[in-house]
């Protein structure tokens, strides 16, 4: 996960992610992040000086801060009970989207909020939804279902504003300069 000039990278043992500051063309280790009794990183996403790591092995998001060059752990999320697996956590400034997968095949996307150092859920999102992300204040899920292929939901303030299917969508993006 790459926000301004930090980098994330989780390991391929799952258990410690690695942060890395570039300056000017150069890249360096700033830290290694061990993540306790975890076999499994599932995702990480990182917004200015937070990190949110998430971890199915113990149900749980681990979200770490940095201050000056170094980096503490500020709070662990639990995931309510049954979780099969954590699909994707996204973060933007104080909210964070994550993405569970639950043991009776029901998906949700619960929402966290940050006031000051405290961490609390503020709502679900209980539509089966395999992937979430969040910029802003909004937050957007996809869907891919059986009958009706792979859909797009927005939400803002909880609220679903607007449904597309993804194929209708077209993106446009400019052409590379010389």
């Amino acid at each position: 996960s790459l926000s301004g000039e930090t980098l994330a990278v989780g390991t391929s043992s799952r258990d410690a992610v690695h942060i890395f500051v570039r300056s000017g063309t150069s890249w360096s280790q700033q830290a290694k992040l061990s993540i306790p009794d975890t076999t499994s990183l599932d995702s990480i996403s990182l917004s200015g000086n937070t990190l949110a790591v998430g971890t199915s092995s113990r149900d749980a998001v681990h979200i770490f801060v940095r201050s000056g060059s170094s980096w503490s752990q500020q709070a662990k999320l639990n995931i309510p009970p049954g979780t099969d697996r954590l699909d994707s956590v996204s973060l933007s400034g104080d909210t964070l989207a994550v993405s569970a997968r639950y043991n009776d095949d029901a998906n949700v996307v619960h929402i966290f909020v940050r006031s000051g150092t405290s961490w609390s859920q503020q709502t679900k999102l209980a539509n089966s939804h395999r992937s979430a992300a969040v910029s802003g204040q909004a937050v957007f899920t996809a869907y891919k279902g059986y009958k009706t292929g792979t859909e797009l939901y927005i939400y803002s303030e909880n609220v679903c504003i607007q449904k597309n299917a993804l194929s209708a969508i077209t993106l446009q993006f400019p052409e590379p300069s010389q």
